[in-house]
């Protein structure tokens, strides 16, 4: 095979002009028959064997979008020229592949939360990776979210946590009561309030300063007033208290307004310098029992017929009660 003249290949006296498998005798021009190639020559059966590789195509995208490096892939397809038959591979691969460095990713800057830790010690993340926070023991978790994730923009998801030293619930003492129920915190204050007929020993808030110091310190004490102040007595609704006696020795009667009845055998309370308002009747141990609130309610059906009998039997004298009873029973047995 040997170049010569405008065909690039030749075969004996054959020669392909135009590379697209039609082979003609170069000696006179004619075409040459497919029959007369052996079998692995140039145009058996129409066979084109001198293929090369076409152009390569374009580079395909990076495996990752972001960050240090990726890889890339192209490919070449063997059809230059087309072929007519089956033919023969082309030499090499089909396939190129390289590294590629896309753009750096996104991150997120991770802040220290006061009194919590966090999972990442980098102080920055990359989109889609996220950082837990975990509140320091004593701490609470006030507001935010523990877990956050970075987002292609930069930021992190949610709010920043605010873990806050606390030290629980407000105790209870003796004949009071703190001012709320909630955990407090460090910082947080509680006020302590006394029952009625009490006061407090000592006004000042309880600051939360240590979760230890929390659980022993000192609290006020809810102790008998004295004062006994009128407002104090426990007076019902449709009902009012009479009061006799100097500051530290009054007896206060509860009554109800008219129409209304009393609805508790204890209706008489006594003021002891040690126990503010008592019931007057002393308990086993000598010491009046705790106020409490009695009941007004209006007068019954039955409580007004009553009255009313007792109204129209005092305007008839005996002789007319007399002569309206024997009707009356003469009456009954008649309808008997």
């Amino acid at each position: 095979m040997t170049g010569r003249g405008m065909s690039p290949y030749y075969w004996v006296d054959g020669i392909e002009p135009k590379n697209d498998g039609n082979w003609i005798w170069y000696s006179n021009n004619k075409p040459i028959d497919s029959s007369l190639w052996l079998p692995g020559e140039p145009n058996d059966s129409g066979r084109q064997d001198f293929r090369t590789w076409g152009s390569w195509g374009s580079w395909g995208s990076c495996s990752v979008t972001c960050g240090s490096q990726g890889l890339r892939s192209r490919t070449r397809i063997c059809d230059n020229p087309a072929p007519v038959g089956p033919g023969k591979p082309c030499p090499g691969a089909d396939r190129q592949t390289e590294v590629c460095y896309p753009p750096q990713c996104p991150t997120c800057q991770v802040h220290n939360v006061p009194g919590a830790t966090t999972s990442v010690s980098a102080a920055r993340i990359y989109e889609n990776e996220y950082v837990k926070y975990h509140c320091l023991p004593e701490h609470k978790l006030i507001s935010g979210s523990l877990t956050r994730t970075c987002q292609a923009n930069g930021t992190l998801t949610n709010e920043e946590p605010q873990c806050k030293k606390c030290c629980g619930t407000a105790r209870y003492i003796l004949n009071g009561y703190p001012d709320t129920s909630a955990s407090l915190c460090y910082g947080d204050h509680v006020n302590y309030l006394c029952d009625r007929g009490y006061k407090s020993s000592n006004s000042t808030p309880i600051v939360c300063s240590s979760p230890y110091e929390w659980k022993y310190i000192p609290l006020p004490k809810c102790e008998p007033d004295g004062s006994c102040s009128i407002s104090d007595v426990p007076v019902p609704d449709n009902g009012f208290a009479s009061c006799s006696g100097n500051e530290l020795d009054k007896v206060c009667y509860v009554r109800c307004d008219k129409g209304y009845n009393y609805m508790s055998d204890r209706s008489v309370f006594e003021c002891g310098l040690q126990t503010g308002w008592g019931w007057k009747v002393r308990d086993k141990s000598g010491n009046y029992t705790t106020a409490e609130n009695g009941e007004c309610k209006g007068e019954s059906s039955d409580d007004n017929d009553l009255f009313c009998f007792y109204v129209l039997f005092s305007s008839f004298d005996f002789a007319s009660i007399y002569m309206i009873l024997g009707r009356a029973v003469e009456k009954k047995m008649h309808l008997a």
